[in-house]
C-alpha cells in the first residue's frame, strides 16, 4: 500500500537562483535593517558562492539536516551559499532546497527548516562578519533583526535550530570552512510533505480560521430549515478559566450559522444579546430554538428571570429573517413562578417548539421544555402567547391533570434530566407521519434517550432507549432531529476544541438511522461528521495504529482524558477506535506541512507527545498555551524508510518522530530506526 508521494518540486528558474554575481555589492537588503547591520554589509564580509560546513562558535558541532529537518550535529553537511545582488545570499542544500524560517515571520522561536526553493524572503539570509571571522545569519524575514540560533545554546546533537533576537552570542556565531564539491552528500534527505487534511469535520463551527483567532465556543445547539438552508444557533460560551473552576456559565448572546449542504458553513453572527432583553440576565443565554410562522422567524429561549423571584423563565423573540436581529417582546412568555411543582429554580428552561396540522386541518402549536420536568403548552396563533385551553380567561397551570393550560408530562420519560427535542418523522413531500418523539437529555453525565408517544398534550410516552453516551468532552449534552434533504440528522454539543470543556461547547452534526420499526439506532460520536474524511494510518508492518477502546464514564473524576493508550497491537478493540481524521495542525493551521491526528470516535482527543517528550497518547487539549498545542502538532514529511509514505515529526520536539515499537507501543524517537518511524495512510492523502 502507498502512502504518500512528496510534492512537485516548485518551478523557480536557474538564471534567477544560480546566477551568483561576480563582484558582492554593498546593498541594504532591507529598509528595515538598522544602521549597525547596514554598515556591515561590505564586499569584504561576503564570502564567494560555493560549499559549506557551517559551524556553530558554542558546540563546535555543525548545522545539519536530518530526514528534512535542521539540527545541530556532530556531523557535518555541505550548504551551497548563493550571493544575491542586493546583499543577501540563500543557503541551499541538494540545489533545489533551502534554509527556510518556517511561517514566514519575524516572530522569536520560529523553526529554520529546509524547504523546497520559492525565493521568498523567509530563504534569505544575510551573512553578518564579526572580528573573529565568524558570521552570523541574520534572516530577512525578521528585517534583519533576527538571527539563526541554536537553541538555548546548546552543546548537544540534535539541538534545535531556530530564529531569535539577533544578540550576538556564541550560539549565534558560526565558522563558515570550505568544502570540496565532492562532499555534497544528500542521500538522507526527507522532505516536508502536504497531505490533504480534513476540514469538513465535526466541530463543524467555532473552528480557528486563521492563526491567533479566538475559538469560538458556544452550546445547547439548535436546527432550524428554511428553504434550502439550514440555520444552526447556540449560545455563546465565554466563560473564564476562574468561572469553568467554579460551574459557572458565562453566555452573552446567541450566534447563528447557516449551510446549504451541512458541509460548508457560514459564520452569521449575533442575532441576539441578552443585554437587550429586559428581564433577563446579561450572561444568561441559555439554550433556545428558533421556528418560523406566519412569515415571522421566533426564537424560543431562556434566562435566569429578575421578574420572577429569580428563577429561570421562558422567553420569545421575533424576527423577520432567521439571520436576526431578534427582538424579546418585553416580558418572560412562561413564568418560572407559573410552574410551582418545581425541583429547583431552574426547572424551567430548554424549550423546543413543535408545529403542525392535526387529522382535521386544524394547527396546533406546541412548545415544551423542563429541567428534571418536562412541561408542555400549546401557543396562540401570535407565537408570544400561551393559549387559554381550559377558557377560564387566564393562563393556569394544571399539573398532571387535564384542567390547566400549561401541564406536566413526565410519564414514561425514564431518567429524563433536560434539554427535551420534539420531532416527528417526514415523508419526501414534507408531510409528518408516526408517532412523535422527544429527544432528552438522560442521566448525569447526560446521555442522549428517547421516548415517543401518540398525543402530545396527554403525553403517556413509550421510553424508546439511549441513542447516544455521554461524550468525551462534555458534562452536557443538547440534541436536536431535524429533516434535510430526504434525510435525518442531529445536532448535538461536546467540549471538543482546545481547552473547551462542559462550559466551553462546541456544536457538532451527525446522520440518524431508524431501523424497521422506527427505532432510532444507537451512534457514537464522529468527528469526521457529515463532510470529513476517516483514516487508517498502518506500521511499517502494516497493523493499525488504534487507542484502547472504552465507553465514556459517567463520572465527573474520570475527566479530562488525557493519557489514553495508543498502539498498533491493542485488543478489544471496536472499528471505530482505528479510525482517524486528519486536521490543519492545531499549533498552526495555515502550517501547509502541519497536521494533528484525531479520534474518530473520541471527538476532541488527540494523538499526543506527553509533556517528556518520550511517548505518544491520546489526550484532550485542555489549554491553548502554545507548548501543549505544538505536542497535539506534526510536521509531515516524506517516509524515513519509504519515500512514499510518511512520518510524524513533533512539532514540540523537531528531529523526534512517532514512532511503532516492536511490542506495539507508541514512542517518541529520534529517527534512528526508519522503519518504526514510517507509515502509511489509507485512503491516501497527498494534496494534489
Amino acid at each position: 500500500m502507498h502512502g504518500v508521494n512528496p510534492k512537485k518540486l516548485l518551478p523557480i528558474a536557474a538564471a534567477f537562483m544560480f546566477s551568483a554575481s561576480a563582484s558582492h555589492m554593498s546593498i541594504p537588503m532591507n529598509a528595515a535593517y538598522s544602521a549597525e547591520n547596514e554598515m556591515s554589509i561590505t564586499a569584504d564580509s561576503i564570502i564567494p558562492d560555493g560549499l559549506y560546513s557551517i559551524k556553530n562558535v558554542n558546540s563546535g558541532k555543525y548545522l545539519s539536516q536530518r530526514y528534512g529537518n535542521v539540527l545541530q550535529l556532530s556531523s557535518p553537511k555541505a550548504w551551497r551559499i548563493i550571493n544575491q545582488p542586493d546583499g543577501s545570499c540563500f543557503i541551499t542544500y541538494s540545489d533545489d532546497h533551502a534554509l527556510t524560517v518556517e511561517c514566514g515571520t519575524g516572530a522569536d522561536g520560529n523553526n529554520i527548516s529546509l524547504q523546497r526553493i520559492d525565493g521568498s524572503e523567509s530563504q534569505k539570509f544575510l551573512l553578518k562578519q564579526a572580528e573573529d571571522n565568524t558570521y552570523a545569519l541574520l534572516t530577512v524575514a525578521s528585517g534583519g533583526e533576527s538571527a539563526v540560533d541554536v537553541y538555548n545554546i546548546s552543546k548537544e546533537d540534535g539541538a534545535n535550530i531556530c530564529q531569535w533576537d539577533y544578540w550576538g552570542g556564541d550560539g549565534q556565531r558560526f565558522v563558515l570552512e570550505a568544502v570540496p564539491e565532492t562532499e555534497n552528500d544528500i542521500t538522507d534527505v526527507c522532505l516536508p510533505v502536504e497531505l490533504a487534511v480534513s476540514r469538513n469535520t465535526n466541530p463543524f463551527a467555532g473552528n480557528i480560521t486563521k492563526q491567533n483567532e479566538h475559538y469560538n465556543y458556544g452550546g445547547d445547539p439548535a436546527a432550524f430549515v428554511d428553504g434550502d438552508t439550514v440555520y444552526a444557533y447556540t449560545g455563546h460560551d465565554i466563560s473564564t478559566n476562574a468561572e469553568v473552576d467554579r460551574a459557572i456559565y458565562n453566555i452573552p448572546e446567541y450566534l447563528c450559522y447557516s449551510t446549504k449542504d451541512l458541509i460548508n458553513w457560514n459564520y452569521e453572527g449575533v442575532v441576539m444579546k441578552m443585554s437587550d432583553v429586559s428581564w433577563g440576565d446579561p450572561k444568561s443565554a441559555w439554550a433556545g430554538q428558533v421556528t418560523k410562522h406566519n412569515g415571522k422567524y421566533y426564537l424560543y429561549f431562556c434566562s435566569w428571570d429578575r421578574t420572577s423571584e429569580g428563577k429561570q423563565s421562558i422567553g420569545v423573540a421575533v424576527s423577520d429573517s432567521p439571520k436576526g436581529p431578534f427582538r424579546d417582546i418585553g416580558r418572560p412568555l412562561v413564568r418560572g413562578t407559573l410552574t410551582n411543582d418545581q425541583s429547583s429554580n431552574w426547572d424551567d428552561i430548554d424549550p423546543t417548539v413543535w408545529i403542525e396540522n392535526d387529522k382535521n386541518g386544524v394547527e396546533h402549536r406546541y412548545l415544551a421544555w423542563g429541567n428534571s420536568r418536562y412541561y408542555i403548552c400549546e401557543l396562540n396563533d401570535d407565537m408570544i402567547s400561551v393559549k387559554d385551553l381550559n377558557g377560564d380567561g387566564k393562563i393556569t397551570f394544571g399539573g398532571e391533570g387535564t384542567n390547566g393550560d400549561v401541564f406536566y408530562r413526565g410519564r414514561g420519560l425514564g431518567m429524563y434530566t433536560e434539554a427535551p427535542w420534539l420531532y416527528r418523522r417526514q415523508r419526501e413531500d414534507g408531510s409528518f407521519y408516526g408517532d412523535y418523539y422527544l429527544i432528552y437529555a438522560y442521566r448525569w453525565r447526560e446521555q442522549m434517550a428517547y421516548s415517543t408517544c401518540t398525543d402530545l398534550l396527554k403525553g403517556d410516552w413509550k421510553f424508546g432507549g439511549l441513542m447516544f453516551e455521554a461524550n468525551a468532552t462534555s458534562n452536557t449534552n443538547h440534541s436536536g432531529l431535524f429533516d434535510f434533504k430526504g434525510k435525518t440528522y442531529m445536532i448535538y454539543h461536546n467540549g471538543a476544541l482546545p481547552e473547551g470543556n462542559g462550559y466551553r461547547r462546541c456544536p457538532n452534526i451527525c446522520e440518524v438511522r431508524f431501523d424497521s420499526n422506527g427505532r432510532i439506532m444507537k451512534m457514537e460520536e464522529t468527528t469526521s461528521g457529515v463532510g470529513g474524511t476517516v483514516s487508517h494510518i498502518t506500521d511499517h508492518n502494516g497493523n493499525m495504529l488504534a487507542h484502547a477502546g472504552f465507553v465514556n464514564s459517567i463520572s465527573d473524576n474520570d475527566y479530562p482524558y488525557t493519557n489514553v493508550r495508543l498502539g498498533t497491537k491493542l485488543e478489544n478493540l471496536s472499528q471505530h477506535d482505528k479510525e482517524w481524521v486528519i486536521v490543519p495542525g492545531v499549533a498552526n493551521v495555515e502550517e501547509a506541512s502541519y497536521v494533528s491526528v484525531e479520534s474518530e470516535n473520541k471527538t476532541g482527543l488527540f494523538v499526543t507527545v506527553d509533556s517528556n517528550g518520550g511517548a505518544a497518547m491520546l489526550s484532550q487539549i485542555t489549554s491553548l498555551d502554545d507548548s501543549g498545542l505544538k505536542r497535539a502538532t506534526f510536521r509531515t514529511i516524506e517516509g524515513l524508510a519509504d519515500r512514499t509514505k510518511v512520518s510524524f515529526e513533533c512539532v514540540s520536539s523537531p528531529g523526534k518522530y512517532l514512532t511503532s515499537t516492536v511490542s506495539g507501543n507508541i514512542a517518541i524517537t529520534d529517527g534512528s530506526d526508519p522503519a518504526a518511524c514510517t507509515f502509511g495512510i489509507s485512503p491516501e492523502c497527498l494534496c494534489q
